[in-house]
């Protein structure tokens, strides 16, 4: 297949759920927006272990006394972050202050903490900041944002989540044309199903169920 083949797909089948293979009412570029919506929420809502084709690790070489690096282009959340092999502790960007004043929190070299703040990873390794000697880095596991997809380009998740994505965009082709109750239960239909592969990667018990099946939302009733 070409490049780009893989989102017509996703594309024409959105059409039909629509009723609109002949593109009266939808254009081409409006749909690929509300796909990659659906790809962007769908990756905020679903945990890491689900979408496994997102993980990235970012390593950069450390610079003496430099605490604050970029952020990736394509960030979308953090996993983890090792200064120099060492895996760091996270600690919350409002609860920097206590990083200073704490005398039981002591950052150093052997013991570094990070956090996130305006887009930048700041580490908190000692008083001077960074050492360096030679060619020691800072990685950052993370997810990045999902491929935005078109008419040349895939997407890069798994097949099993076009259904979710598409119900996503349905929900949001009915709001310009007034049709928020549909839109309502399209949203819900898309929060459900996030919520039920979610359910699969977060409890010991996989769950086989399908969304709004009658004999789970019967059952102990």
């Amino acid at each position: 297949m070409a490049a780009g083949d893989i989102s017509d797909i996703i594309l024409a089948t959105l059409r039909a759920r629509l009723g609109d293979r002949a593109k009266e009412r939808w254009s081409d570029a409006d749909l690929f927006v509300f796909l990659n919506e659906g790809f962007m929420e769908m990756a905020l809502h679903m945990p890491d272990g689900a979408i496994p084709q997102l993980a990235e690790i970012a390593s950069t070489l450390l610079v003496a006394e430099q605490k604050i690096y970029d952020l990736p282009a394509d960030f979308m959340r953090a996993r983890i972050v090792k200064y120099k092999g060492i895996v760091a502790k996270h600690w919350p960007s409002l609860e920097k202050e206590a990083l200073r004043e704490d005398a039981l929190l002591v950052p150093s070299e052997t013991k570094p903490f990070w956090y996130l703040e305006n887009n930048d990873l700041y580490l908190v390794v000692g008083a001077a900041g960074p050492t360096q000697s030679g060619t020691q880095t800072v990685e950052l596991w993370y997810m990045r944002q999902p491929t935005v997809i078109s008419t040349t380009v895939d997407p890069d998740l798994h097949a099993s989540t076009f259904d979710i994505v598409q119900t996503y965009a349905h929900s949001r082709c009915m709001e310009p044309q007034g049709d928020f109750g549909m839109a309502k239960l399209m949203r819900a239909h898309f929060v459900e199903e996030c919520d039920l592969v979610t359910l699969r990667w977060q409890t010991p018990e996989a769950f086989e169920g399908i969304a709004y099946d009658p004999v789970v939302m019967n059952r102990g009733g």
